[in-house]
């Protein structure tokens, strides 16, 4: 490339390609584009298979955790798509800025990542997500799953085509090494591509993985690193199977009103899948069953096998699910069924769910929510649109993290004041503006992720979390009546 002519290379073969030729084909492929000498060789694949009949652009996630060095990896981004003329687009995450409580960087990076891809990729039948993951992101990714008590759909979760919340991710480079996706570099002209430090770094668990264990495995055990791809490959054809299977078997479950009875028979590796697709269908999709949850399944179904569908007279046979407290599996009436507990709260405490989703925003246009003390609108809209007006907020959409919800002061809760950089207790913002305790129980906190984040105190004022800034591009808009 520039002057220098592509050599033969595997990736540059009709036999690769043609694994994925068919799914690819009519599409848009977004490709992630980090710099990385992975990205770059995706990059370079890809841009050499779109005659074969896909279309072609680059994006970069900027993190901002490196500072300098991050912005200097995204011009070098921008200018290596600018000389292979590939459109290109380069979005801020701000991730330090937008860590929930609890949250660790790498997590926070996947859900930004995440939340930002779900507003790029407009049509999931025609957009695909491509990334430049390889053979040993397959082995870290076997071992912390491994680790983690992951079955075989755990372990074998990065796969060369996924769906995750409706969008499909493409990752045609799982059978290269790091080493070979180098050489591919060198040979085809490209001598430079970005370095990221914290890769040396072993405080994340898969940087100590691909610095110091998996190196001395391959050290000892030439035939691993082939050897863990092919037992991958194993693997995830056994998942393959049994994940077919449990939606045979789910979909009769399903048609047949969740009848228990569909369930009573069901293997183990068989139950805990056709759970995952219950739990995804009914409650959301990011919830996975595990093995402690099994179990309580188990026990419910024989409980209601063995009395041939009755139960003790005040036996409630429910299942907590993990992720959403007061959210329970029920053994009703002979069905599974999904059960959101519902608690009498004193007057003024009430809480509830706003919106649950982008999506249904975005369906509905707006979404209104009238309380005993206060009514509220809910809505997007373009950053140029945004004026000041009196009891409205606007937040940066992007770094909104859905469900937004409401709740009430209660005595104990921090937020950081539009314009602060350290969090007040709402107490003393209610005291300074003279509000008396008994009409504060009366002002609604809007929240998102779960209560986790205060976005505004009623009327009073708006936290300085997902402020809206030069580069939103849509606002989320709150209108108290």
């Amino acid at each position: 490339m520039r002057g220098k002519k592509k050599q033969e290379n595997n990736l540059f073969r009709q036999e690769f390609f043609s694994r994925f030729a068919e799914k690819v084909r009519g599409k848009h492929l977004y490709c992630s584009f980090s710099g990385g000498a992975d990205s770059l060789a995706l990059l370079l694949f890809l841009d050499h298979w779109k005659k074969e009949g896909f279309t072609l652009s680059a994006v970069h996630f900027e993190h901002g955790f490196r500072g300098e060095e991050s912005l200097q990896d995204a011009e070098f981004c921008r200018k290596k798509c600018g000389e292979m003329k590939i459109p290109f687009r380069c979005i801020s995450l701000h991730v330090p800025e937008n860590l929930l409580p609890g949250e660790g960087e790498e997590a926070a990076a996947r859900r930004l990542r995440l939340s930002r891809w779900k507003k790029i990729v407009v049509d999931p039948e025609k957009e695909l997500i491509a990334t430049g993951h390889h053979g040993g992101d397959v082995a870290e990714n076997m071992l912390l799953r491994l680790f983690r008590g992951g079955n075989t759909s755990s372990v074998t979760s990065l796969r060369t085509f996924s769906t995750v919340e409706k969008m499909t991710f493409f990752r045609p480079l799982l059978t290269c090494s790091k080493a070979e996706l180098e050489e591919f570099l060198r040979t085809n002209g490209e001598g430079s591509w970005c370095h990221d430090r914290t890769n040396a770094e072993d405080l994340y668990a898969r940087n100590f993985l691909r610095n110091d264990v998996l190196p001395r495995i391959y050290e000892r055990f030439p035939f691993a690193e082939k050897g863990m791809l092919s037992a991958a490959g194993a693997l995830e054809c056994d998942a393959d199977f049994l994940e077919k299977s449990a939606q045979e078997i789910y979909l009769k479950f399903r048609k047949a009103r969740y009848a228990l009875s569909c369930l009573y028979s069901l293997h183990d590796a068989l139950l805990i899948r056709v759970l995952r697709l219950f739990l995804d269908e009914t409650l959301s999709p990011s919830l996975v069953p595990d093995s402690a949850m099994l179990e309580r399944v188990k026990t419910c179904l024989r409980k209601r096998e063995e009395g041939s569908g009755r139960k003790k007279k005040g036996e409630k046979l429910l299942v907590p699910v993990s992720g959403l407290p007061g959210t329970f599996l029920s053994f009703s009436s002979g069905r599974l069924v999904p059960l959101k507990e519902e608690k009498s709260a004193p007057k003024g405490k009430e809480s509830g769910i706003l919106c649950r989703e982008e999506s249904v925003l975005r369906e509905k246009g707006v979404i209104r929510k009238k309380g005993k003390t206060f009514s509220l609108t809910l809505e997007i809209q373009k950053k140029p649109e945004c004026l000041k007006e009196k009891n409205v907020f606007f937040f940066d959409l992007a770094k909104i993290v859905f469900p937004i919800s409401y709740t009430f002061w209660k005595g104990g809760e921090k937020m950081v004041p539009f314009g602060r950089r350290t969090p007040v207790l709402l107490k003393k913002l209610f005291a300074n503006a003279r509000i008396s305790s008994s009409e504060r129980a009366q002002y609604p906190l809007i929240t998102d992720s779960c209560g986790k984040r205060i976005l505004c105190a009623g009327v009073l004022r708006r936290s300085a979390w997902a402020a809206a800034g030069e580069e939103t591009e849509e606002v989320l808009k709150i209108t108290f009546r």
